[in-house]
Parts: C-alpha cells; sequence; structure tokens
C-alpha cells in the first residue's frame, strides 16, 4: 500500500467506527448505505445532496473493498481522502443525510394539525339509577292515576 491509500484506510476506520456507534452494528458504513438505500424514494426528492452523497459512500466502501482485497495499487486519491473526513464531520455534527431526513420527519410529525378527538363522558352508574327511579314513579303515579279513575267509575 503506498501512503496515500494508508491514510485512506485510516481515516475510513474512523468513519467506519462512528457509523458503527450511530447504529449499534459492525457494519457501519454498509449499514449507513443500506439505511440510505431504505430511505432513498423519501430522501432523494427531500434532501439535493442524497444521491450523490448516496454515491460518494458507495464509492468510498468499494475503494476500501478494493485497497484491502487487491493486491494491484488502487485509484486513490487525496480527493477521496477529502470525501471520507467530510463524511465523517458531517455524521459526528449531525448533518449526514439520514440525520437530516429524519429530523426533517421530526419536524413534519410536530407541525401536522392535532385534531381534537371527541370524547363524551361515560355514564355513571348514579345517572342510571335516577334515571330508572323516575321512570318507576313516573310509572307508580301513572297507576295511582288510573286506579283512582277506575274507582271512581
Amino acid at each position: 500500500m503506498n501512503k496515500i491509500e494508508i491514510e485512506f484506510i485510516e481515516r475510513y476506520k474512523q468513519l467506519d467506527k462512528i457509523c458503527q456507534d450511530m447504529f449499534a452494528t459492525y457494519q457501519g458504513v454498509s449499514e449507513y448505505i443500506l439505511r440510505m438505500e431504505n430511505y432513498y424514494t423519501e430522501g432523494k426528492p427531500l434532501l439535493r445532496d442524497w444521491a450523490d452523497c448516496y454515491y460518494t459512500i458507495k464509492h468510498l466502501r468499494w475503494l476500501r473493498n478494493q485497497i484491502v482485497h487487491e493486491v494491484k495499487e488502487s485509484e486513490c486519491s487525496e480527493e477521496d481522502i477529502q470525501d471520507v473526513i467530510d463524511f465523517y464531520q458531517e455524521i459526528f455534527h449531525q448533518q449526514d443525510p439520514l440525520t437530516r431526513l429524519a429530523r426533517w420527519k421530526q419536524t413534519k410529525k410536530h407541525n401536522q394539525p392535532h385534531y381534537k378527538k371527541t370524547v363524551y363522558p361515560k355514564r355513571k352508574q348514579n345517572d342510571s339509577f335516577l334515571l330508572h327511579f323516575i321512570i318507576i314513579f313516573i310509572l307508580i303515579i301513572l297507576i295511582g292515576i288510573l286506579i283512582k279513575i277506575s274507582v271512581t267509575l
């Protein structure tokens, strides 16, 4: 490995570690890519740089795999190292695409109008007892009136 590749691998390991911590997984950058793929249709229309970031991260992982698994020298450049550093900083400062998408979704959720559900009070048992008492009282009065009428006839 040449000096640029060594520097790239060191920076990539830092990026992979912060992604592992972010998602509590051993798959770091690969997990980040997977989640970007899962939210691609949501993220791309909302965040201008979603697709560019996605392809950059995939390129960085591909480049890492080339350096680690290939015998020949890779196409790694200073620009690639800077891309790893920049993406690490985005994650560290919570400006990466997944965090911004989550923040946008949270803001949208809180800004939606809340419709107040109409809650009708439950009848108390005392209310039904009182209703039954009134009905029975009215029936007794009506029976008394009918008896009085029949006696007078």
